[in-house]
């Protein structure tokens, strides 16, 4: 890239170490934007007894009254048919 310019190993490491954090952070921010282009409205985390934690997303779609002051939540988990 830039000819006749030598790097030391410890600059090599850091501008590696710099490129995987950026491209992490850009390919998060990328998955963000999808996903908030498909999935509208709040979203919740919830975690099982078994310790299992599961992200429900649409809360404000079906209107439900007390989605916000639940302690416990039922849930049926079915297979989506393609």
């Amino acid at each position: 890239m830039f000819k006749g310019v030598e790097f030391t190993p410890q600059q090599r490491f850091a501008a590696i170490a710099a490129k995987y954090e950026f491209d992490k952070q850009f390919n998060a921010a990328v998955a963000m934007e999808r996903r908030r282009e498909t999935e509208r409205g709040p979203s919740a985390v919830v975690q099982t007894i078994q310790g299992a934690k599961l992200e429900i997303t649409n809360l404000t779609r079906y209107g439900h009254p007390l989605i916000w002051k639940a302690q416990t939540i039922n849930l049926k988990l079915v297979a989506k048919e393609r």
